[in-house]
């Protein structure tokens, strides 16, 4: 240990190293302490896992919206003659298209690949 001098008296530096290892000790410490509290708090922003939601079980067939009768155009490259017969409620969905998630029975949902061909007909 050694003495110097300082402008405001004498100070040992072995007095002075030490009081810079704990206060190091500290800093990091407090580093680790204000870590674990970001933590927990970006813990407390995530969502809750959504609740239970029963579906109904009861499977609605083709017949409500008629598909029942086209089901012979899976497989098939759609046309506007089609679309005359499958009548008012009919929606066309093709592969990327945005669609809404209301439901309707009688509304016949026919969807196309890349190439517009028919791949599944529902109803909804």
């Amino acid at each position: 240990m050694s003495i110097w001098t300082r402008a405001d008296g004498w100070c040992a530096s072995g007095a002075v190293e030490a009081a810079g290892q704990r206060e190091g000790k500290e800093t990091m410490r407090t580093k680790a302490v204000l870590a674990a509290a970001i933590g927990l708090g970006l813990a407390a922003c995530t969502p809750a896992a959504p609740p239970d939601i029963e579906m109904p079980t009861t499977e609605i067939g083709l017949e409500s919206c008629g598909g029942d009768k086209l089901q012979h155009w899976v497989g098939l490259p759609w046309n506007e003659t089609m679309a005359a017969q499958a009548g008012p409620n009919l929606r066309v969905i093709t592969p990327g298209m945005a669609v809404t998630m209301d439901y309707s029975a009688e509304r016949l949902n026919v969807e196309l690949d890349d190439g517009g061909i028919v791949r599944v007909l529902s109803c909804g």
